[in-house]
């Protein structure tokens, strides 16, 4: 199963992943920022209530569907297990 199948049959669909990346790329271009990091992103979704975020582990929702590839703009310095995850904007 791909991360894909994993996310929408885990509760959430894709018309959420689509909202989820709206709002970043929307959040992105009207603060005139060219990245986040995951944690201040997840901080961003868990406001608006698009993606609710662990107190305790700070950006792992987020984190789950940057690992899936659902993300746009996403990318992880270094590319290996605990890099660092971005988001960049993509408009």
């Amino acid at each position: 199963m791909d991360g894909q199948d994993e996310w929408t049959t885990s509760g959430q669909g894709m018309a959420d992943i689509e909202r989820i990346n709206e709002h970043l790329q929307a959040r992105l271009l009207s603060e005139s920022r060219a990245d986040v990091n995951a944690v201040e992103a997840a901080r961003w979704l868990d406001e608006r209530g698009l993606l609710a975020d662990r107190k305790d582990r700070p950006g792992q929702s987020l984190r789950r569907l940057l690992r899936a590839g659902l993300i746009a703009g996403a990318e992880q310095r270094p590319r290996r297990p605990y890099g660092r995850w971005r988001i960049h904007r993509a408009v």
